[in-house]
């Protein structure tokens, strides 16, 4: 009798990006805008950070149940901020 082939596992890897944008959520709740900040303070020296980049990101993280939307979502409608932001991230598409 053959050998059971395994189930296909999700890749737990996380990418450069991913693994930073879990750290400084780690720290509590964010908008978009803040990782993008933190993002381009923190890591210029290494690699350049799109706003695309990173929404898209988050989105994989989330999908991924990593994270969850209300992680910077609610902090960008709670401040104001979501509709600069998201007039930000068109304009950078």
């Amino acid at each position: 009798m053959p050998a059971a082939t395994p189930a296909a596992k999700p890749n737990p890897r996380l990418n450069a990006t991913q693994g930073s944008l879990l750290g400084f959520l780690h720290e509590g709740p964010k908008t978009g805008w803040d990782l993008l900040q933190e993002a381009s303070l923190g890591l210029a020296r290494f690699w350049n950070v799109t706003a695309s980049h990173l929404y898209r990101e988050l989105k994989v993280l989330e999908e991924r149940g990593l994270i969850e939307p209300s992680q910077f979502i609610q902090v960008a409608e709670d401040s104001g901020l979501i509709l600069p932001i998201g007039e930000f991230v068109l304009g950078q598409a």
